[in-house]
């Protein structure tokens, strides 16, 4: 390749090489390649002409609006003594508040604070605009300037500078080949886990893009007195829940199938010895504390309750462990069987830990009240974590000690050289270099003193190291700083020796590695409570959940698609029917697709031995000792009626749930509160019609027809109110939003019989001969689906999780693509809704109303329309996924061939930029 082709090809690029944020400005450190041949000529910055003509375009955009700065590379000068070489032409620029081409781009920003800003991007590109080329006649082709790639870095996003990223650890240096993630979050080497796969340490690292150096210490002197003082660790007694409530659920066969989750993060906290240590780290550093640490055995126990049966012995349910952090052991025997689950809200790493299993004998019991509890020990792996920071840190300043020895600096005997710079780069990856290692060292230990001043701490270190910013006495500062910690950590690591003990000697003032933790559940399980009556949602071809379960029901990404599917095609005739809805003064539209994923209506019905499926019966498979049948064979009249009749009459509670309330009555729909629109005083609302006689409405067990009474009367002059008349013939206001979030099946009713599938139209061919059973058994029995996406915190100045204040939210195919390539703990809640006037039709059970999603990270469902390609790739997590992430958009990649000959500029930036991380090649 000639060599002005790797400088540019229509004018020379410029690289935005680094972003240096200071109190007065905002630093860009830039450069442009050349090429000295051996006649002594360059491919440009010896042509006086032409340096006078090439600029470079600085783009400041940030949420607010974009301004442009100029520099001109008139005064680029090469080094004449190194012919045949490739040179950098080093180029720096400073932007300052008020200053004209800061001004639109940070309008009103005090003066001083170059960040008053939520989001800032700084770009640069070379050019040469035709007004400099005057002696060309361009004609009538509408040329405006010859220009270059455009650099650009991401400087502050949501208020924050990107200083920090990630970089991945193996053995004792920074590996940059070929990962994959697992789906706990964790990263393993190679483009697939295999027998050979090593798991990587997780590390905060420095953005090579972007340094912060505002606020920070200015003298090693007031570093010495921030840092003065060590964690002290002192036994913390609380006693805090460390377990959520259990979540439990029946399945057809009557197994009972439960979860939990630990909060492993608090229970090292206040249980630990050394938990203010731990307390003081950063989140990644008591992830790694987690990681290090042993849940040497975990059992799940089951006692009757009552005073009569106090004297009886506690049931073994299950019980398991891990031999080395985040390797639970998956169990499952005849009597039960546990697993971790690895949920969206566990964010990947240790602090929640859930596990879901089943208790297969609870079906065995016949009479009795029951509750569960129980027992932890985990092993405290502070030790193996302070020794592999000591090692690192030893390392570290070995590393940095050469480089200081060898350091090449300017005539002052104190600024580091370029030249000496550029070949410390060439030698390593940027990770692996001698200040990278240092300052990453530094970043993770400094957390071990007592200092609210972590951050500015970390910014002044990369200063001191950084070869931009720094010079040898500050890097000579951060080795003596290096030596300091090493001895804390030494002295430290001599304490906890001391204290490790095999023995469970927890209270004593010191001596204990091993500490247990008990707690019982609170619900209470009547084994007296039938499992033969209840409701199925989750599939229509595999109503009967095979004999041997491990867990949660899961569904996989393609089978819950298909189900949601076949929902939208039965119903509405497509997966993404459109509802256009008139009123007498206005029309509103809404999509299938909105709440395709939030609601369900049931698949088969279960009373006793009997199964009674919704749909067809075809290809469901039999089971021993059940008959299937199908609702819609025979006397399909009398079959409606005798379920729901049978439904009605089923007890109210859903075996196996214990106390919680929540799947024991229907629950009204929280979003759907009472609103009053904002009517003008010229348009009123319209007044409630006057009461509707009894027998105007067609009805079943007093259930209305709402194909005769749900209608819009009107909407508000904004738009963003509406007024209906409900099922019950009353009015109701719902906002725009509220309206939107309707099942799908009640605005079909208000669109009208034109956008009902095959079997809406059979429920409303059944309701005009006076039969509303069809309806109230299959609408009428709709469940609403959740899903825990975290659990709420305390007010604390460091939040901890509240383990038993969960925060379900509905879901939506919004949510579900937000977190691909993760499991969702989701649940079915029995729907109804005052505003619409709906009732539920029944209280029956629900089977298996806890399970797990798969959420994917490419979802076929609605097809790679535009809006879902960003979301596909956010969750892609490796190059392999990018790659069949644009073959699902149509994009063919092929490794071999240059990615900007098959691609378009942003799919082939993507798949480059992600190469890029996965190599981190940054020469």
């Amino acid at each position: 390749m000639p060599a002005i082709d790797n400088i540019g090809k229509t004018v020379p690029n410029v690289v935005l090489d680094t972003v240096v944020i200071k109190e007065s400005g905002v630093e860009l450190k830039m450069h442009i390649k050349e090429y000295l041949y051996a006649d002594g000529t360059g491919t440009w910055a010896t042509n006086d002409s032409y340096k006078e003509k090439l600029q470079i375009r600085i783009k400041v955009k940030t949420d607010r609006g974009e301004s442009f700065a100029y520099v001109s590379c008139d005064n680029a000068e090469i080094d004449r003594t190194k012919p045949g070489q490739q040179q950098k032409i080093y180029y720096n620029f400073i932007l300052r508040q008020g200053e004209p081409e800061t001004a639109a781009a940070f309008p009103g920003a005090p003066i001083g604070d170059p960040f008053f800003c939520e989001n800032l991007t700084i770009s640069a590109e070379t050019f040469i605009s035709r007004s400099k080329l005057p002696t060309i006649d361009f004609g009538a082709i509408p040329f405006v300037e010859l220009a270059g790639a455009t650099s650009s870095v991401e400087v502050v996003k949501d208020s924050n500078p990107l200083t920090r990223t990630t970089g991945y650890f193996l053995n004792n240096s920074f590996y940059t080949g070929p990962r994959t993630q697992l789906t706990n979050g964790r990263w393993v080497t190679g483009n697939a886990r295999n027998e050979s796969s090593e798991f990587l340490v997780e590390r905060d690292v420095p953005n090579v893009k972007v340094m912060d150096v505002r606020g920070i210490f200015l003298t090693k002197t007031r570093v010495d007195a921030e840092i003065e003082n060590q964690i002290a660790n002192i036994i913390n007694n609380s006693q805090s829940p460390y377990f959520s409530g259990i979540s439990s659920t029946r399945d057809t066969n009557g197994f009972l199938r439960f979860l939990f989750t630990f909060d492993y993060r608090r229970a090292y906290s206040e249980q630990s010895l050394y938990g203010p240590t731990f307390d003081n780290l950063s989140d990644r550093l008591q992830d790694r504390v987690l990681k290090m640490s042993t849940l040497q055995s975990l059992v799940l126990k089951r006692k009757r309750t009552g005073t009569s049966y106090d004297n009886l012995p506690v049931e073994i349910v299950i019980a398991s462990g891990e031999a080395s952090g985040d390797r639970f052991v998956d169990i499952n025997n005849d009597n039960a069987a546990i697993k971790e689950e690895e949920f969206n809200f566990q964010k990947g790493t240790l602090y929640l830990r859930s596990f879901s299993g089943v208790d297969k004998l609870f079906k065995e019991i016949s009479a009795g009240k029951y509750k569960y509890s129980t027992d932890v020990t985990f092993k405290d792996g502070i030790y193996k974590f302070l020794s592999f920071q000591a090692e690192d840190l030893r390392k570290s300043t070995v590393i940095l000690q050469k480089y200081i020895d060898r350091l090449e600096t300017k005539a002052d005997g104190n600024t580091i050289s370029e030249s000496f710079t550029a070949q410390v780069r060439r030698e390593s990856d940027f990770l692996n270099r001698p200040y990278i290692r240092a300052l990453v060292s530094l970043s993770e230990n400094i957390y071990f003193y007592e200092t609210g001043q972590h951050k500015k701490l970390i910014r002044t270190l990369r200063g001191w190291l950084s070869p931009i910013t720094g010079t040898k006495d500050t890097l000579n500062s951060a080795l003596l700083l290096m030596d300091s910690i090493q001895n804390m950590l030494e002295n430290l690591m001599i304490t906890v020796r001391g204290d490790i003990s095999e023995a469970t000697t927890q209270g004593l003032p010191r001596g204990n590695m091993i500490y247990n933790i008990s707690e019982t559940f609170t619900q209470e399980f009547n084994a007296a409570d039938s499992f033969k009556n209840g409701l199925t949602f989750l599939s229509a071809k595999e109503i009967l959940e095979p004999a041997d379960p491990d867990g949660l029901v899961k569904m996989t990404a393609p089978q819950f698609e298909s189900r949601v599917e076949d929902e939208s095609v039965n119903f509405f005739k497509s997966k993404s029917a459109t509802f256009s809805i008139a009123s007498s003064d206005g029309a509103v539209s809404s999509t299938t697709k909105t709440t395709s994923f939030t609601y369900l209506t049931p698949t088969a019905v279960r009373l006793n031995d009997q199964i009674y499926a919704v749909g067809t019966i075809k290809n469901l498979k039999s089971t021993s000792g059940l008959d299937i049948t199908s609702l819609s064979l025979g006397d399909s009249k009398n079959k409606y009626k005798s379920v729901l009749s049978r439904l009605r009459s089923a007890p109210i509670t859903d075996t196996g749930v214990g106390s919680e309330t929540l799947d024991i009555s229907p629950i009204s729909d929280p979003s759907f509160e009472h609103v009053v629109p904002e009517w003008d005083t010229a348009n009123p609302p319209p007044s409630d019609p006057p009461t509707v006689a009894f027998g105007d409405s067609i009805n079943a067990g007093s259930y209305d027809n709402p194909f005769n009474k749900l209608k819009i009367v009107s909407t508000s002059p904004t738009g963003d109110s509406i007024i209906i008349s409900n099922i019950s013939g009353k009015h109701a206001e719902l906002t725009r939003d509220q309206f939107d979030l309707l099942p799908n099946y009640f605005k079909a009713i208000l669109a009208g019989s034109q956008t009902f599938g095959d079997s809406f139209s059979k429920i409303l061919a059944k309701a005009d001969t006076g039969d509303i059973d069809p309806y109230s058994l299959i609408i009428g029995s709709t469940v609403k689906l959740e899903v825990l996406i975290d659990f709420n915190k305390n007010n604390e100045s460091k939040p901890k999780y509240l383990i038993r204040d969960p925060k379900w939210v509905p879901l939506t195919y919004e949510l579900y693509r937000n977190h691909p390539g993760t499991n969702l703990l989701c649940r079915l809640t029995k729907y109804d809704n005052s505003a619409l006037g709906f009732e539920r039709s029944n209280t029956a059970a629900v089977f298996n109303h806890f399970f797990v999603l798969e959420s994917p990270v490419i979802s076929n469902i609605y097809g790679p329309d535009g809006g879902n390609l960003q979301a596909d790739i956010n969750g892609a997590r490796s190059l392999e996924d990018l790659i069949g992430i644009f073959s699902a958009y149509g994009v063919e990649y092929d490794p071999n061939t240059s990615p900007s000959s098959q691609l378009d500029a942003n799919a082939c930036a993507v798949l480059v930029d992600e190469k890029m991380i996965e190599e981190a090649d940054d020469a």
